[in-house]
């Protein structure tokens, strides 16, 4: 009969290839819903609609809670949205399965960097060094946080590793001579850059530094050539023209300064260092209200900037604040601007305050990071006079014997006697 014929198995084939056909088509449909999702996410971090994004990325995760690219691209939204926390909890958990990954590693450290937890960005970029100890990317951060950090000493350590990996890295050339000129050791740093220069003559950037160490060095006509060079080729360049408005402030050209700092920032707001040089110029040309909203740009731009709190300082110590305002230039050599110039207005305030012994040991600072430093011959004199002995070192108030000693003790041995302390004669004479 025409049951008879049927052929079960056929039958049973059929019903279990319609099984596998509905699987397909449902599976189809949840890889079709995934990718519609990841386009969305995609779109909408392009579009820079980052939160969107991210419960786009959280929907594609529900559908596939292991999916990498989703939790590195929901992280990186969460940088975007400068919320760092929950991109590190994010970036920990993909780099927990995927302990190699290192575009999770490197995000992670800038998810570090971007709340200045230094300790941990270095951390973070160590990893690579272990990881990945032919490359040179591990090095080349750890040393750029650790210079960040002041550790001058270990970021030369970590960019002389990467200099010996790669010697045609221009990043480490920079790297490293930032470090010796945050050491004070300008001609090694020119050395540095100097050899940088020789195999990328056109890199504006390390030019433009060639010509900062330039001006640091007091050689001023060279700083000026190397930016002539980079202005020629591009006339509106903010860092050079930045560069140049620093050189005609240490020249003393405060007008020129001015024209220059002022030509950089209406190219590039965002030069913190120039809003800051620019603050110095006005404080310099008693123009305090000015200055203020110099420091201001500044502190919107980068309130890491170092000249910032030297800035800060030289107005405390032009309205007579001197001790706050020796706080703020320490806060400046702590934070990286360890120079002449600000040890010569840490001095000058404590010589205002009447402490010279201590006003003294900052101006032999002075003539130890800069002999050739603007106001050296004034410090010379200046230290020649606070060097000179006290009425008590010359064993007692001898001038009482004579018709002059109550006219010559009124500035010494009286206010010796008063203080203490063997007060330095003619000391109205120190002030500038």
């Amino acid at each position: 009969s025409a049951v008879a014929d049927v052929n079960y198995s056929q039958l049973w084939l059929g019903t279990r290839g319609f099984g596998l056909y509905s699987y397909k088509v449902a599976k189809d449909i949840k890889e079709n819903q995934q990718e519609d999702l990841t386009k969305l996410a995609i779109e909408n971090f392009n579009k820079q609609f980052y939160e969107q994004s991210v419960k786009n990325w959280d929907e594609v995760l529900a559908l596939e809670p292991g999916n990498k690219d989703a939790m590195m691209y929901k992280a990186r939204c969460f940088l975007k949205m400068q919320k760092p926390v929950q991109a590190q909890e994010t970036l920990k958990t993909v780099i927990s399965k995927n302990p190699d990954l290192k575009e999770a590693i490197l995000l992670l450290g800038e998810s570090y960097e971007a709340v200045h937890d230094y300790k941990q960005a270095v951390k973070a970029y160590d990893n690579l060094v272990i990881q990945y100890p032919k490359e040179t990317d591990g090095f080349v951060l750890c040393a750029r946080v650790l210079l960040k950090m002041n550790n001058f000493d270990d970021a030369v350590s970590y960019y002389t590793k990467a200099l010996t990996i790669n010697t045609e890295l221009p990043s480490i050339y920079k790297g490293l001579a930032r470090c010796f000129i945050a050491k004070n050791n300008l001609s090694k740093a020119l050395d540095i850059s100097l050899q940088l220069q020789y195999r990328k003559p056109d890199d504006v950037e390390n030019n433009v530094q060639i010509a900062r160490i330039y001006s640091s060095l007091h050689k001023y006509a060279e700083a000026e050539e190397e930016l002539k060079k980079v202005l020629a080729a591009d006339e509106n360049n903010s860092s050079a023209k930045a560069i140049l408005g620093l050189v005609s402030f240490e020249k003393g050209d405060l007008k020129e300064a001015e024209k220059n700092l002022s030509e950089a920032l209406a190219v590039n707001f965002k030069d913190a260092n120039a809003h800051a040089l620019l603050a110095l110029v006005h404080i310099d040309n008693d123009k305090v209200e000015l200055a203020r909203g110099e420091l201001a740009n500044a502190r919107f731009v980068d309130a890491y900037e170092v000249l910032i709190s030297y800035a800060e300082g030289r107005i405390l110590e032009l309205e007579g604040n001197f001790n706050e305002a020796i706080a703020y230039y320490n806060q400046a050599i702590n934070t990286g601007y360890n120079t002449a110039a600000v040890h010569y207005r840490i001095a000058n305030s404590l010589k205002s305050l009447e402490k010279y012994d201590e006003a003294l040991r900052e101006y032999h600072k002075v003539l130890a990071l800069d002999p050739a430093f603007k106001k050296a011959d004034d410090v010379k004199w200046i230290i020649s006079k606070l060097t000179m002995p006290t009425d008590e070192e010359l064993g007692g108030p001898v001038a009482d014997t004579s018709g002059t000693a109550s006219s010559s003790g009124s500035s010494g041995t009286s206010s010796a006697t008063s203080t203490g302390t063997g007060t330095r004669p003619t000391l109205d004479d120190l002030d500038f």
